[in-house]
This record gives structure tokens, C-alpha cells and sequence, in this order.
């Protein structure tokens, strides 16, 4: 899957791509348009097209999250607002830190205890065996 980990000032993820638990390459999880940011995690077949929408400036209603047992979750970074996405539908969540993906127990717990987003990846990566590769991180500035 992915971690993804945001600290109130630095969105960051890992670059891993898994399929059935071997690893299989990496790509970009995270973007920036203008002063929002988004990220997805999960299933890469919904995943790219969730960034592709946001990076696209969200036109119409967002991608299919989901297909059978695959599913991925997305991210969208306002300033004052967390927005995350699901097969389920869109939440709105307001907390000064946040993450998603399999390895978040793991960055949430970082970040709770005061860490930024990159050192809560590399917990998570350190944990996570879904989770690894290169840290990309983007601010809202």
C-alpha cells in the first residue's frame, strides 16, 4: 500500500509499489496545485486517477475508489481542512496532524509524538513492509 503523513505544514509519502506483497517498482503519491495538496494510497489502478483529478483541478465528481477487493484512498490538503476519500464517499476531518495507508499506525504515533511528516515515513518505512523506497515530500507555501 503506502504511508502517507501530514504534520500541519509538510505533506510527505514514501515512492513503494507493491502487488501481491512483492515490490514491483515506485511512483509519485503525492501533488500540489496552487495551495492544495493531494495524495492517494492504495490500489495504483485508483489511485493515478485520483491524483490525476486533483492535479486536473477536480473536475466533475472524483474516480471510482474501488473495484471488487481493490481500493485506494485519497487525500486533499486545504489550508484550515483535511478532505479524505473513499469507496464510501468524502470526509472532512480538521486535526493539526493526519495519515493514511498501511503504514499509518506508524506515522500517527511518530507524529504524536512531535515528529515531522518525512521522520514519520521513515518510522512507517522502517515498520511497514508495504511501505518504502524514496521520501517525496510538498509543502503548502
Amino acid at each position: 500500500m503506502t504511508t502517507i503523513a501530514w504534520d500541519g505544514k509538510t505533506l510527505a509519502a514514501d515512492t513503494l509499489i507493491t502487488s501481491n506483497g512483492m515490490r514491483v517498482g515506485h511512483a509519485r503519491k503525492i501533488g500540489k496545485r496552487g495551495r492544495v495538496l493531494f495524495a492517494a494510497s492504495g490500489c495504483l489502478e485508483f489511485a493515478q486517477p485520483f491524483l490525476a483529478w486533483c492535479g486536473n483541478g477536480f473536475p466533475g465528481p472524483p474516480p471510482p475508489m474501488k473495484q471488487d477487493d481493490n481500493e485506494a484512498a485519497g487525500l486533499v490538503i486545504f489550508e484550515d481542512r483535511i478532505i479524505t476519500f473513499s469507496h464510501t464517499g468524502a470526509d472532512t476531518i480538521r486535526a493539526p496532524f493526519y495519515a493514511q495507508g498501511s503504514g499509518s499506525p506508524m506515522a500517527l504515533g511518530a507524529l504524536h509524538a512531535g515528529a515531522s511528516a518525512e521522520d514519520a515515513i521513515k518510522a512507517a518505512m522502517a515498520l511497514d513492509t508495504a511501505s518504502g523506497g524514496e521520501i517525496m515530500t510538498l509543502t503548502l507555501e
